[in-house]
C-alpha cells in the first residue's frame, strides 16, 4: 500500500497518509481519491500526513498538480490543505507555495494537533 485515504468526519477533514516518496503519479493517485472521498463524504478540508515521506516529483510536476489536476479532480477554493511533514523536510515547501499561488489554501506543520486545529478553524486564513 503506497497511501491510506481516510474520512475523519468528526474531525471534518479527509486524512492521507502517504508511505512511500511522493512521485507525480502517486500524487495524483492520491490527490484524486482524496479529493473524491472528500466529495462523497461532503467534507471539505484535507491533512495529508507526509512525515518521514520526501516530495521527489518534479517542479513542473508539482506546478501541473496545483495549477491543472487539482481542478480537474474537482478540488474547492474554499477548502483547507494541511501538510504535516517533518521539521527538517524541506521537500514539501514548494508546494505550499504553488498552492497558494493557484488559490488553495495550503499550509506546512510539523505539529499534528496544530494541523488538525488550524483545520477546524473558522478562519479561512493562511496565518
Amino acid at each position: 500500500m503506497d497511501y491510506k485515504i481516510d474520512s475523519i468526519k468528526e474531525k471534518g477533514f479527509v486524512l492521507i497518509k502517504v508511505y512511500k516518496s511522493i512521485t507525480a503519479d502517486l500524487e495524483q493517485s492520491f490527490a484524486k481519491e482524496a479529493v473524491e472521498t472528500a466529495q462523497r463524504d461532503d467534507l471539505l478540508n484535507y491533512c495529508a500526513d507526509v512525515r518521514g515521506i520526501p516530495n521527489v516529483a518534479s517542479t513542473l510536476d508539482n506546478y501541473s498538480m496545483a495549477y491543472e489536476n487539482m481542478a480537474s479532480y474537482g478540488l474547492k477554493h474554499e477548502s483547507k490543505i494541511a501538510i504535516l511533514h517533518s521539521i527538517n523536510d524541506h521537500s514539501h515547501n514548494f508546494i505550499e507555495t504553488v498552492f497558494r499561488n493557484a488559490g488553495y489554501n495550503c499550509k506546512l506543520f510539523t505539529n499534528e494537533s496544530d494541523a488538525h486545529d488550524w483545520l477546524k478553524s473558522e478562519c479561512a486564513s493562511s496565518a
